[in-house]
């Protein structure tokens, strides 16, 4: 079996991953587009930042649980983890080491995504590679310009797919939209590289 390329993205309650916590988890396999997301509750109240909140919509009352919404929406971490490991195993294939994780500025969702099963004490059934297996499509955006003696005035997600005339509408910082437009950033890198390549 070949690689398994995986868009990840989540929505965060920090840019600290050592002290924040994951809210919501998307990932969508490049093979087959099967995708899913999954809502958190924060472990503790340490680490929420409001900022981080004004970003990503999230409510504090919903968090931690004070709204029935909340508690509909926002599982338990450590009951959840089990639900994305067989995801993984069922979409992606059990071998985590054909497991490629695809995102933009993918090292920050996957030091949360480490952070998360470390501190749900499940870090020995971790589904990803530790030995740094990722596509960023922001490193791709800046070979890309390197190459074309080019320069962006930002490189974050929703410049980037603005850079390359995507037209289709995201609701940036929704981690499963995220993921979708990371894919049509990734595939239109791809057909770049490969035309350059072709010349």
């Amino acid at each position: 079996m070949g690689l398994s390329l995986i868009v990840a993205d989540s929505e965060t309650t920090s840019l600290d991953y050592n002290a924040g916590h994951v809210i919501e988890l998307a990932l969508l396999n490049v093979t087959n587009g099967e995708s899913k997301n999954w809502f958190l509750k924060p472990m503790d109240e340490k680490g929420i930042e409001p900022k981080a909140l004004e970003v990503n919509g999230a409510k504090l009352e919903d968090l931690l649980w004070q709204t029935q919404a909340g508690k509909d929406k926002y599982k338990d971490p450590v009951e959840t983890l089990p639900e994305i490991e067989n995801w993984l195993n069922d979409v992606c294939g059990a071998n985590i080491y054909n497991r490629v994780l695809v995102g933009h500025n993918i090292q920050f969702d996957y030091n949360y995504f480490k952070a998360l099963w470390t501190r749900c004490d499940a870090m020995d059934t971790f589904p990803f590679s530790q030995y740094g297996n990722f596509i960023d499509t922001k490193s791709l955006t800046l070979l890309h310009d390197y190459l074309h003696q080019e320069q962006s005035k930002y490189y974050n997600l929703a410049a980037c797919i603005k850079k390359f005339g995507i037209t289709k509408k995201f609701d940036f910082h929704n981690a499963l939209d995220d993921v979708f437009g990371t894919k049509c950033l990734f595939d239109e890198l791809c057909k770049k590289f490969k035309t350059q390549e072709g010349k």
